[in-house]
């Protein structure tokens, strides 16, 4: 199973655990009225359906989270169940012994789900046509403030061609403390607000790993992450920029050639006065790749807003050029 844990730090060296959830406290089952959780799926889309997903001696791995994002503001948290093709919202403001309950915090639920998306099969209130994901990473909120939320849909068994995308969508209003949700329906909304593919849609696919990332400038970085390409389009989802990963397997390769296994889980930006940059030296090195071209790549800017522009992307010719 699967657990979240808060660690404050001690020290350098150690931690102690000062909040946690386990998913193995909000459970529900239909299979068995003489085990514990028996009851009604479809009543209950607060709790995960214990007998969900495909188990045997070989494969074990039953959920698998695969991204964690906090939103400060709302204190709540959202995490990505890649075998379960779904993503979910829990309330962070519960006490530890209230995060293994049903009662408590802000919203009132406890450790249960305040909201879930992607595959309402899941919880007894749809069809495999209302299936939206198909084996996601990365979902996060776009912003603190907003109900915008951002994922990396690898597209995993999508019906069809296997295919990616990056997709947004817009959170139901919240009721008071909780999220809207109407009696024998599933949550909304029903549809994705903005999707990014490619043409042809087999060009960008990502089997494992992924994310994607929404700009200043208004623009989406995307991490293909199997082919290990990272690029950047615009709302039209027209691409502006791309790079490859030159480093695979076996060191650094050439510029210009295929690199060979160079995936790479996630790529980030981070603006020039990114607080982990504070009291570093950041000196360009030599290139990343082997037996480069004889250029120099234009020098960064060094504030925010002279990257931002209100309507069009500023472009450096292969701002990654240069190690740091």
């Amino acid at each position: 199973s699967e657990k979240i844990v808060e660690i404050q730090p001690i020290g350098t060296d150690s931690g102690i655990i000062v909040w946690q959830w386990r998913a193995w406290d909000h459970l529900v089952q239909d299979a068995d009225s003489t085990k514990p959780n028996y009851g009604v799926v479809a009543e209950h889309p607060e709790l995960l359906d214990l007998n969900l997903g495909t188990l045997s001696n070989s494969q074990s791995d039953w959920l698998h989270f695969n991204g964690l994002d906090y939103n400060e503001e709302l204190d709540q948290l959202m995490v990505s169940c890649h075998n379960l093709d779904e993503f979910y919202i829990i309330d962070h403001s519960t006490t530890m012994e209230e995060a293994a309950g049903h009662t408590g915090g802000n919203s009132g639920m406890g450790g249960d789900l305040m909201y879930r998306w992607g595959n309402p099969q899941n919880y007894g209130r749809g069809t495999s046509d209302d299936r939206k994901l198909f084996q996601q990473h990365n979902a996060h909120w776009i912003a603190d403030d907003a109900g915008e939320i951002m994922l990396f849909n690898n597209g995993v068994g999508r019906p069809g061609t296997d295919y990616s995308s990056v997709e947004v969508l817009t959170l139901p209003p919240m009721v008071g403390a909780n999220y809207q949700l109407e009696t024998d329906s599933a949550y909304l909304p029903k549809e994705q607000d903005w999707i990014y593919t490619a043409n042809p849609l087999s060009s960008f696919f990502s089997l494992v790993m992924g994310g994607a990332q929404r700009l200043p400038n208004g623009n989406t970085l995307i991490c293909n992450a199997t082919s290990g390409k990272f690029i950047e389009v615009d709302s039209l989802g027209n691409d502006l920029w791309k790079y490859v990963n030159p480093i695979d397997l076996n060191g650094n390769t050439p510029q210009g050639d295929q690199p060979f296994q160079n995936s790479c889980f996630r790529v980030t930006w981070l603006p020039p006065d990114y607080a982990g940059f504070d009291g570093q030296v950041l000196t360009p090195g030599e290139p990343l790749e082997l037996n480069p071209d004889n250029y120099i790549c234009p020098t960064i800017p060094t504030s925010v807003s002279n990257i931002q522009v209100n309507t069009e992307s500023v472009i450096y010719p292969n701002p990654f050029h240069h190690a740091f």
